[in-house]
């Protein structure tokens, strides 16, 4: 949960967090998040690190990085590419998404899981599971 007033630009944090007995090596990301237009608007997408190491920033290994927004709907596509490794394991931030508070009210981001996407390098997907959602709430 977070709040914040209508002047103040929103942070929201896109993670791949791994149960801990399983990490699957994997190559690609596909998040489909929704969220309510009438009290937030995109502000920025910033690409997360992904990569070994990932939450340390100790590679800065920016992803191929790219996204669509359509109405009330953000897709955010991240791939790891590297020269040397194919895959990684690891919990990875996938992207920073700034949002622009419109008016006063709460409202929930929703991932919609049955969209959402884990993708192993060889075109395997892995289902993500579960509810996530992030309440925020402008005063």
């Amino acid at each position: 949960m977070q709040t914040t007033s209508v002047a103040t630009i929103c942070s929201v944090g896109a993670y791949i967090v791994f149960d801990s007995t399983f990490a699957p090596p994997f190559a690609g990301v596909h998040l489909n998040i929704e969220f309510d237009g009438s009290l937030l608007e995109i502000d920025t997408l910033i690409p997360g690190w992904i990569g070994p190491g990932s939450m340390t920033d100790s590679n800065q290994t920016t992803p191929l990085f790219t996204y669509t927004i359509d109405g009330d709907m953000l897709d955010i596509f991240s791939y790891y590419l590297d020269t040397e490794e194919t895959s990684i394991d690891s919990v990875t931030h996938v992207a920073e998404i700034l949002f622009n508070p419109l008016q006063t009210g709460t409202t929930e981001l929703q991932y919609d899981t049955t969209q959402c996407e884990v993708i192993q390098t060889n075109d395997t997907i892995i289902q993500i599971m579960g509810s996530r959602t992030a309440t925020i709430t402008i005063e």
